[in-house]
């Protein structure tokens, strides 16, 4: 048991040896995903599970092995730009809610680097990543508003500056130039895209 409400454990891929319906199995795989916003408490259900696995397979003299495929840290977003994006919400009256993102997004990633935050739409039913995810209109055109205005409201943020980044250095010292004309440049795209898919919505 986690002592993080946030701990989330998904077993996606479990398969017997020799998979016959008459047989005792004799070797057992199994792959397993554990996630948690906390580090700490992520790594202690990882240890703790390791140490459950070793004491089961020593009572039933069982051999196992225990691969790590890959370990990567937690991202928290940035807490200024999510006050961005909440303001620009609450002046469009529109309703919101902060959620942890347990999936594998680039801005895990990227936030080891840069100051990140991701801004979500309602799905049908709420599910995603599934051939039959759907997200109506309305609700990609309110999606790309509050992108666009949260985006003009960083530009004027100091006169306006995007983040350029060097190699050697990490997210607690990125380097911040000002750069109004590609910042403002990167609004009007989004305000084009905006209008884009405005026109299309029309013409269908």
């Amino acid at each position: 048991e986690s002592a993080s409400e946030d701990t989330v454990a998904t077993t996606g891929i479990f398969d017997i040896l020799p998979r016959a319906v008459n047989s005792i199995p004799k070797e057992a795989y199994l792959e397993i995903d554990l996630r948690d916003t906390n580090i700490e408490t992520r790594n202690k259900a990882l240890s703790d599970l390791q140490h459950e696995i070793a004491e089961i397979c020593t009572r039933r003299n069982i051999q196992y092995t225990i691969e790590m495929v890959n370990c990567d840290p937690p991202a928290i977003c940035d807490e200024k730009i999510v006050d961005i994006v909440q303001s620009v919400v609450n002046e469009l009256n529109y309703t919101s809610k902060k959620m942890v993102s347990y999936a594998y997004h680039d801005s895990l990633f990227m936030a080891q680097l840069f100051p990140t935050t991701m801004i979500f739409i309602p799905t049908k039913g709420g599910v995603s990543h599934r051939p039959d995810e759907y997200s109506s209109p309305e609700e990609i055109e309110k999606g790309v508003m509050v992108l666009a205005l949260a985006l003009k409201k960083i530009a004027s943020w100091t006169n306006g500056f995007s983040i350029v980044w060097c190699p050697h250095q990490t997210k607690q010292n990125a380097c911040w130039k000002r750069q109004p004309l590609e910042t403002f440049l990167c609004v009007t795209l989004w305000y084009l895209l905006l209008h884009s898919f405005k026109q299309f919505l029309t013409s269908r």
